[in-house]
C-alpha cells in the first residue's frame, strides 16, 4: 500500500506520538512531515484536514520552543 493510501490519522499518530520534542532533530522532523501533509491537504482541497494540521504546526511552533 503506498503512503498516499493511507488515512490522515495514522499519518499524525506518527508524526504527533510519543509528543516528546527533547531533541531539536526530532521536532524538526516531525514539523517538516506535517508541512509535507500541508501541502498535501492543499492539493487534495481537504480543509478540514488543512486546518487541523495548521493548527498543528502553529502549536509546535510556538508553544513547543520552535520559532
Amino acid at each position: 500500500m503506498r503512503s498516499e493510501d493511507h488515512p490522515w490519522g495514522e499519518y499524525l499518530q506518527q508524526v504527533l506520538s510519543p509528543f516528546s520534542l527533547k531533541e531539536d532533530t526530532m521536532e524538526d522532523k516531525r514539523i517538516e512531515c506535517l508541512y509535507g501533509l500541508l501541502d498535501r491537504a492543499i492539493r487534495e482541497h481537504d480543509s478540514d484536514a488543512e486546518s487541523s494540521l495548521r493548527w498543528a504546526i502553529f502549536t509546535l511552533e510556538n508553544y513547543c520552543g520552535k520559532s
